[in-house]
C-alpha cells in the first residue's frame, strides 16, 4: 500500500502555529492532520524522512523567517506501507487542497477535503463515490462538545494517547528535518 496526502494552501493567522521558535510551523500546522490520515488508514508509523524547501515563509508583521514554505515527510508504516505528504503554503489568495490518496493491490481511493469532502475511486472493480451532509470539522466539534457533557471519553474521536501519537511522528519529522537523518520511532 503507498498513501499520497498532500495539504497545499493559505493559513490563517495564528501566532503560535506560525512561530517556529514557540514550537509551531508547517509540519505542525499542516502535517498533523495529514499524519493522522495516514495513521488511520495504514497503521503506526515506524520512521520518518523528512525533507525542507530552503525558502522561508513571509509572514507580515514577523521579523524572522524560520518556516519552510514547503516539505515532504516520507511515513515508513510499521505494516510495510510508505506514506508521502506533501505540505505547502501559498499566499492568502490562492485556494488550497487537501487529501489523501490510497494506492492498494485491488484500487485507487481519494479522499478530498476542504473544501469538497468527498471519497471517490475504484475498489475491488467497484466505482466509490461518497460525501458528507454536514461540514466534518463543525461535525467533529459538535461530537466532542456532546462527549464532554455526556461525561464520556470513548465517543472522543481522537483520544489524548492517539493524539500524542500523532505528535510524536510530526516531532520526529522536525528532527528529521533538522539533521536530515531518518527518524526511528520506538
Amino acid at each position: 500500500m503507498s498513501l499520497s496526502g498532500y495539504s497545499v494552501g493559505p493559513t490563517a493567522a495564528r501566532p503560535w502555529f506560525l512561530d517556529q521558535a514557540q514550537g509551531g510551523g508547517n509540519l505542525l500546522e499542516r502535517g498533523s492532520h495529514q499524519i493522522d490520515l495516514a495513521r488511520a488508514v495504514a497503521g503506526e508509523v515506524e520512521s520518518v524522512f523528512a525533507v525542507g524547501s530552503t525558502v522561508r515563509v513571509d509572514r507580515p508583521g514577523v521579523a524572522a523567517r524560520d518556516i519552510d514554505d514547503a516539505l515532504t515527510l516520507v511515513l515508513r508504516m510499521t505494516n510495510g506501507a510508505v506514506a508521502t505528504i506533501v505540505i505547502a503554503w501559498t499566499p492568502a489568495d490562492v485556494s488550497g487542497r487537501y487529501g489523501l490518496d490510497v494506492v492498494t493491490d485491488s484500487g485507487l481511493l481519494r479522499v478530498a477535503l476542504d473544501p469538497e469532502f468527498r471519497l471517490t475511486g475504484r475498489n475491488r472493480g467497484l466505482e466509490v463515490s461518497a460525501g458528507v451532509a454536514e461540514e466534518p470539522f463543525s461535525a467533529s466539534n459538535s461530537r466532542f462538545l456532546a462527549a464532554v457533557k455526556a461525561g464520556d471519553p470513548a465517543a472522543v474521536a481522537c483520544t489524548p494517547a492517539d493524539a500524542l501519537a500523532t505528535l510524536r511522528v510530526a516531532l520526529a519529522g522536525e528532527e528529521a528535518l533538522a539533521t536530515g537523518r531518518t527518524v526511528t520511532l520506538s
